[in-house]
């Protein structure tokens, strides 16, 4: 698999962080991604995380993320 020479932010899940379902750890992620890779706690389960009052935290921190993005990035 070709690793990812940018940054990353993972969204990681609190309720359920190492679930059956998704194994992933930033250690997995480390292999693939190759730039700064943030983990970022959410509330929540996997499945929880896009909606009712979960999707609000996740949202919030997603906009702060491509935020800071933007200011780097030409128009």
């Amino acid at each position: 698999m070709p690793a990812y020479e940018g940054n990353a932010v993972y969204f990681k899940t609190v309720i359920e962080p190492h679930s059956m379902a998704h194994p992933d750890t930033k250690d997995s992620w480390d292999q693939v991604i190759r730039g700064k890779l943030d983990v970022v706690p959410v509330p929540g389960t996997h499945e929880q995380i896009i909606q009712g009052s979960h999707a609000g935290p996740l949202a919030e921190k997603l906009r702060r993320f491509l935020a800071k993005a933007q200011v780097g990035c030409p128009d």
